[in-house]
Protein backbone atom coordinates (compact mmCIF):
# COMPACT_ATOMS: atom_id res chain seq x y z
CA UNK A 1 0.00 0.00 0.00
CA UNK A 2 1.07 3.56 -0.61
CA UNK A 3 2.15 5.72 2.29
CA UNK A 4 -0.10 8.59 1.23
CA UNK A 5 -3.86 8.39 0.80
CA UNK A 6 -6.05 10.88 -1.04
CA UNK A 7 -9.75 11.58 -0.79
CA UNK A 8 -11.91 10.86 -3.86
CA UNK A 9 -11.56 14.42 -5.14
CA UNK A 10 -7.89 15.01 -4.36
CA UNK A 11 -6.53 12.90 -7.22
CA UNK A 12 -8.49 14.87 -9.79
CA UNK A 13 -6.67 17.48 -11.86
CA UNK A 14 -7.82 20.26 -14.16
CA UNK A 15 -7.45 20.28 -17.94
CA UNK A 16 -4.71 22.89 -17.58
CA UNK A 17 -2.79 20.72 -15.13
CA UNK A 18 -3.31 17.71 -17.38
CA UNK A 19 -1.88 19.62 -20.34
CA UNK A 20 1.17 20.65 -18.33
CA UNK A 21 1.69 17.13 -17.04
CA UNK A 22 1.79 15.41 -20.44
CA UNK A 23 3.19 18.50 -22.22
CA UNK A 24 0.44 19.14 -24.76
CA UNK A 25 -1.81 22.13 -25.41
CA UNK A 26 -4.89 22.40 -23.20
CA UNK A 27 -7.08 22.44 -26.31
CA UNK A 28 -5.87 18.89 -27.06
CA UNK A 29 -7.01 17.73 -23.62
CA UNK A 30 -10.42 19.32 -24.13
CA UNK A 31 -10.76 17.80 -27.61
CA UNK A 32 -9.96 14.32 -26.33
CA UNK A 33 -12.55 14.82 -23.60
CA UNK A 34 -15.16 15.99 -26.10
CA UNK A 35 -14.43 13.05 -28.39
CA UNK A 36 -14.87 10.60 -25.53
CA UNK A 37 -11.26 9.42 -25.68
CA UNK A 38 -10.38 10.80 -22.26
CA UNK A 39 -12.68 10.25 -19.31
CA UNK A 40 -13.52 13.14 -17.01
CA UNK A 41 -15.99 14.30 -14.38
CA UNK A 42 -17.57 17.69 -13.82
CA UNK A 43 -17.44 19.82 -10.70
CA UNK A 44 -20.48 21.68 -9.41
CA UNK A 45 -19.16 24.67 -11.32
CA UNK A 46 -19.12 22.58 -14.55
CA UNK A 47 -15.32 22.39 -14.73
CA UNK A 48 -13.71 19.24 -16.10
CA UNK A 49 -11.64 17.11 -13.75
CA UNK A 50 -9.53 14.15 -14.85
CA UNK A 51 -8.26 11.24 -12.77
CA UNK A 52 -4.49 11.44 -12.83
CA UNK A 53 -4.08 7.66 -13.18
CA UNK A 54 -6.40 7.60 -16.21
CA UNK A 55 -4.47 10.44 -17.81
CA UNK A 56 -1.15 8.62 -17.37
CA UNK A 57 -2.57 5.44 -18.93
CA UNK A 58 -4.05 7.47 -21.79
CA UNK A 59 -0.66 9.09 -22.45
CA UNK A 60 1.07 5.70 -22.40
CA UNK A 61 -1.41 4.37 -24.94
CA UNK A 62 -0.61 7.25 -27.28
CA UNK A 63 3.13 6.94 -26.82
CA UNK A 64 3.38 10.30 -25.05
CA UNK A 65 6.40 10.37 -22.77
CA UNK A 66 5.45 11.55 -19.29
CA UNK A 67 8.10 12.04 -16.56
CA UNK A 68 5.64 10.80 -13.94
CA UNK A 69 5.31 7.49 -15.77
CA UNK A 70 8.61 6.39 -14.25
CA UNK A 71 6.87 6.25 -10.85
CA UNK A 72 4.45 3.56 -11.97
CA UNK A 73 1.96 2.86 -9.20
CA UNK A 74 2.90 6.07 -7.39
CA UNK A 75 2.03 8.70 -10.00
CA UNK A 76 -0.67 10.36 -7.92
CA UNK A 77 1.50 10.31 -4.80
CA UNK A 78 4.37 12.00 -6.63
CA UNK A 79 2.17 14.54 -8.39
CA UNK A 80 0.42 15.78 -5.27
CA UNK A 81 3.54 15.58 -3.10
CA UNK A 82 5.41 17.69 -5.64
CA UNK A 83 2.54 20.18 -5.82
CA UNK A 84 2.66 20.50 -2.03
CA UNK A 85 6.46 20.91 -2.06
CA UNK A 86 6.13 23.82 -4.48
CA UNK A 87 4.08 25.58 -1.79
CA UNK A 88 6.68 24.81 0.89
CA UNK A 89 5.05 21.69 2.38
CA UNK A 90 7.44 18.73 2.22
CA UNK A 91 5.64 16.40 4.63
CA UNK A 92 4.10 14.27 1.86
CA UNK A 93 7.41 14.07 0.01
CA UNK A 94 9.16 12.81 3.13
CA UNK A 95 6.40 10.29 3.91
CA UNK A 96 6.74 8.93 0.40
CA UNK A 97 10.53 8.78 0.57
CA UNK A 98 10.39 7.10 3.97
CA UNK A 99 8.13 4.36 2.61
CA UNK A 100 10.38 3.84 -0.41
CA UNK A 101 13.50 3.51 1.73
CA UNK A 102 11.79 0.93 3.95
CA UNK A 103 10.61 -1.04 0.92
CA UNK A 104 14.02 -0.73 -0.78
CA UNK A 105 12.73 1.32 -3.72
CA UNK A 106 15.83 3.52 -3.66
CA UNK A 107 15.72 4.23 -7.39
CA UNK A 108 12.41 6.01 -6.81
CA UNK A 109 14.07 8.25 -4.23
CA UNK A 110 16.83 9.27 -6.66
CA UNK A 111 14.35 9.98 -9.41
CA UNK A 112 12.01 11.96 -7.14
CA UNK A 113 14.81 14.33 -6.14
CA UNK A 114 15.53 14.92 -9.82
CA UNK A 115 11.83 15.32 -10.60
CA UNK A 116 11.32 17.88 -7.82
CA UNK A 117 14.14 20.00 -9.21
CA UNK A 118 12.81 19.67 -12.77
CA UNK A 119 9.41 20.88 -11.57
CA UNK A 120 10.85 24.04 -10.05
CA UNK A 121 11.84 23.17 -6.49
CA UNK A 122 15.18 24.89 -5.95
CA UNK A 123 18.18 22.69 -5.28
CA UNK A 124 19.00 24.45 -2.00
CA UNK A 125 15.45 23.82 -0.78
CA UNK A 126 15.79 20.14 -1.71
CA UNK A 127 18.99 20.00 0.35
CA UNK A 128 17.30 21.50 3.42
CA UNK A 129 13.86 19.89 3.21
CA UNK A 130 14.54 16.54 1.54
CA UNK A 131 18.18 15.44 1.77
CA UNK A 132 18.84 16.66 5.31
CA UNK A 133 15.65 15.02 6.64
CA UNK A 134 16.66 11.73 4.98
CA UNK A 135 19.83 11.82 7.09
CA UNK A 136 18.01 12.70 10.30
CA UNK A 137 15.34 10.07 9.60
CA UNK A 138 17.82 7.28 10.22
CA UNK A 139 19.28 8.97 13.30
CA UNK A 140 15.86 9.61 14.85
CA UNK A 141 14.75 6.01 14.30
CA UNK A 142 17.96 4.74 15.87
CA UNK A 143 17.53 6.98 18.94
CA UNK A 144 13.91 5.88 19.36
CA UNK A 145 14.89 2.22 19.15
CA UNK A 146 13.05 1.66 15.85
CA UNK A 147 16.18 1.50 13.74
CA UNK A 148 19.87 0.68 13.85
CA UNK A 149 23.13 2.44 13.17
CA UNK A 150 23.16 0.52 9.90
CA UNK A 151 19.91 2.26 8.90
CA UNK A 152 21.40 5.66 9.71
CA UNK A 153 24.51 4.95 7.63
CA UNK A 154 22.36 3.52 4.83
CA UNK A 155 20.37 6.75 4.64
CA UNK A 156 23.59 8.77 4.63
CA UNK A 157 24.82 6.69 1.69
CA UNK A 158 21.61 7.45 -0.19
CA UNK A 159 22.19 11.18 0.26
CA UNK A 160 25.85 10.82 -0.70
CA UNK A 161 24.90 8.98 -3.90
CA UNK A 162 22.38 11.70 -4.81
CA UNK A 163 24.98 14.43 -4.31
CA UNK A 164 27.63 12.61 -6.32
CA UNK A 165 25.18 11.93 -9.13
CA UNK A 166 24.20 15.60 -9.14
CA UNK A 167 27.84 16.67 -9.43
CA UNK A 168 28.75 14.29 -12.23
CA UNK A 169 25.54 14.68 -14.24
CA UNK A 170 25.78 18.46 -14.05
CA UNK A 171 29.34 18.38 -15.30
CA UNK A 172 28.44 15.96 -18.09
CA UNK A 173 25.50 18.07 -19.27
CA UNK A 174 27.35 21.35 -18.93
CA UNK A 175 24.75 22.84 -16.57
CA UNK A 176 25.38 26.41 -15.51
CA UNK A 177 29.08 25.85 -14.94
CA UNK A 178 31.24 28.77 -16.06
CA UNK A 179 35.04 28.72 -16.27
CA UNK A 180 36.37 30.65 -13.30
CA UNK A 181 39.50 31.37 -11.32
CA UNK A 182 37.49 31.69 -8.11
CA UNK A 183 38.66 29.17 -5.56
CA UNK A 184 37.04 27.97 -2.35
CA UNK A 185 38.58 25.68 0.27
CA UNK A 186 36.09 23.38 2.02
CA UNK A 187 36.58 21.11 5.00
CA UNK A 188 35.15 19.77 8.26
CA UNK A 189 37.55 20.73 11.07
CA UNK A 190 38.87 18.73 13.99
CA UNK A 191 37.04 15.53 14.83
CA UNK A 192 34.11 16.32 12.56
CA UNK A 193 33.22 13.35 10.36
CA UNK A 194 29.77 14.44 9.12
CA UNK A 195 30.47 16.06 5.77
CA UNK A 196 27.25 15.70 3.77
CA UNK A 197 26.24 19.29 4.52
CA UNK A 198 29.62 20.44 3.24
CA UNK A 199 29.12 18.38 0.10
CA UNK A 200 25.85 20.23 -0.53
CA UNK A 201 27.77 23.51 -0.40
CA UNK A 202 30.32 22.03 -2.79
CA UNK A 203 27.61 21.24 -5.34
CA UNK A 204 26.23 24.79 -5.17
CA UNK A 205 29.65 26.39 -5.60
CA UNK A 206 30.71 24.12 -8.46
CA UNK A 207 27.48 24.78 -10.31
CA UNK A 208 28.23 28.50 -10.03
CA UNK A 209 31.62 27.90 -11.60
CA UNK A 210 33.85 27.88 -8.53
CA UNK A 211 36.92 25.69 -8.30
CA UNK A 212 36.61 23.78 -5.04
CA UNK A 213 39.53 22.44 -3.02
CA UNK A 214 37.66 19.81 -1.04
CA UNK A 215 39.60 18.56 1.98
CA UNK A 216 36.79 16.41 3.40
CA UNK A 217 36.24 15.53 7.05
CA UNK A 218 38.45 15.53 10.15
CA UNK A 219 40.77 18.23 8.80
CA UNK A 220 43.08 20.19 11.13
CA UNK A 221 42.06 23.85 10.90
CA UNK A 222 45.66 24.80 10.18
CA UNK A 223 45.44 22.71 6.99
CA UNK A 224 42.49 24.83 5.85
CA UNK A 225 44.59 27.95 6.41
CA UNK A 226 47.53 26.43 4.51
CA UNK A 227 45.30 25.51 1.56
CA UNK A 228 43.85 29.03 1.48
CA UNK A 229 47.35 30.52 1.27
CA UNK A 230 48.55 27.97 -1.28
CA UNK A 231 45.67 28.54 -3.70
CA UNK A 232 44.89 32.19 -2.79
CA UNK A 233 41.31 31.08 -2.19
CA UNK A 234 38.59 33.71 -1.96
CA UNK A 235 36.57 31.62 0.47
CA UNK A 236 37.10 29.11 3.25
CA UNK A 237 33.98 27.16 4.16
CA UNK A 238 33.77 24.82 7.13
CA UNK A 239 30.93 22.64 8.39
CA UNK A 240 30.33 21.54 11.97
CA UNK A 241 27.49 19.17 12.85
CA UNK A 242 25.20 19.29 15.87
CA UNK A 243 27.50 16.78 17.57
CA UNK A 244 29.77 19.70 18.44
CA UNK A 245 28.88 22.83 20.38
CA UNK A 246 29.12 26.45 19.29
CA UNK A 247 32.61 26.47 20.77
CA UNK A 248 33.73 24.52 17.70
CA UNK A 249 33.08 27.54 15.51
CA UNK A 250 34.93 29.80 17.91
CA UNK A 251 38.00 27.56 17.96
CA UNK A 252 38.07 27.31 14.17
CA UNK A 253 37.71 31.08 13.75
CA UNK A 254 40.49 31.69 16.27
CA UNK A 255 42.98 29.45 14.46
CA UNK A 256 42.11 30.86 11.04
CA UNK A 257 42.32 34.43 12.35
CA UNK A 258 45.81 33.78 13.72
CA UNK A 259 46.95 32.81 10.20
CA UNK A 260 45.01 35.47 8.30
CA UNK A 261 46.89 37.77 5.95
CA UNK A 262 45.50 40.97 4.45
CA UNK A 263 47.57 40.19 1.37
CA UNK A 264 45.33 37.18 0.70
CA UNK A 265 41.89 38.25 1.96
CA UNK A 266 39.05 35.77 2.02
CA UNK A 267 35.53 35.19 3.26
CA UNK A 268 35.03 32.70 6.07
CA UNK A 269 31.72 30.82 5.84
CA UNK A 270 30.80 28.47 8.69
CA UNK A 271 27.74 26.26 8.53
CA UNK A 272 25.91 23.77 10.71
CA UNK A 273 22.90 23.44 13.03
CA UNK A 274 24.49 25.50 15.80
CA UNK A 275 25.50 28.34 13.47
CA UNK A 276 22.17 30.09 13.96
CA UNK A 277 23.57 31.76 17.07
CA UNK A 278 25.14 34.29 14.72
CA UNK A 279 28.48 36.05 14.43
CA UNK A 280 27.88 38.29 17.46
CA UNK A 281 28.90 35.41 19.69
CA UNK A 282 32.29 35.08 17.96
CA UNK A 283 35.55 36.91 18.37
CA UNK A 284 37.66 37.85 15.34
CA UNK A 285 34.62 38.88 13.28
CA UNK A 286 36.54 41.92 11.99
CA UNK A 287 39.56 39.88 10.97
CA UNK A 288 38.18 38.35 7.79
CA UNK A 289 37.01 40.03 4.62
CA UNK A 290 33.57 38.83 5.65
CA UNK A 291 32.25 36.26 8.09
CA UNK A 292 29.09 34.33 7.30
CA UNK A 293 27.36 31.82 9.55
CA UNK A 294 24.51 29.75 8.19
CA UNK A 295 22.39 26.96 9.66
CA UNK A 296 20.77 25.88 6.39
CA UNK A 297 21.77 25.55 2.75
CA UNK A 298 19.16 28.02 1.50
CA UNK A 299 20.77 30.79 3.55
CA UNK A 300 24.16 30.04 2.01
CA UNK A 301 22.71 29.78 -1.51
CA UNK A 302 20.91 33.11 -1.10
CA UNK A 303 24.06 34.79 0.19
CA UNK A 304 26.35 33.46 -2.53
CA UNK A 305 23.70 34.27 -5.14
CA UNK A 306 23.66 37.90 -4.04
CA UNK A 307 27.46 38.01 -4.15
CA UNK A 308 27.43 36.51 -7.64
CA UNK A 309 25.19 39.30 -8.88
CA UNK A 310 27.54 41.99 -7.57
CA UNK A 311 30.64 43.45 -9.20
CA UNK A 312 32.08 41.11 -11.83
CA UNK A 313 30.62 38.09 -10.03
CA UNK A 314 33.34 38.10 -7.41
CA UNK A 315 33.08 37.60 -3.66
CA UNK A 316 36.29 39.52 -3.05
CA UNK A 317 36.14 42.92 -4.71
Amino acid sequence: MHSISFNPVANQISTKQAAELIQVHESSIKRWCNDGELQFTLTEGRHRRLALENLIEFARGRGIEVPLAWFRGFEADVWFSTSAALTGDYSSVMSLIGSWIKSNRIGYVYRLVEYLNDQGVEWAAICDHVLAPIMTLGAEEWKSGCGTRVDEHYNAEIVNDILQFRRHSHRHLGGNVRPSSRIAVLGCPGSEFHELGLMMVRVILEELGWSVIYLGSNVPVIDLADAQRKYSAEMVCISISSAQTFAGYSRAAEVLASCYSDERPYVLAMGGPEANQGTDELSYTDTFKELLMFSDIQTFASWIGQKESQGAHRVIG
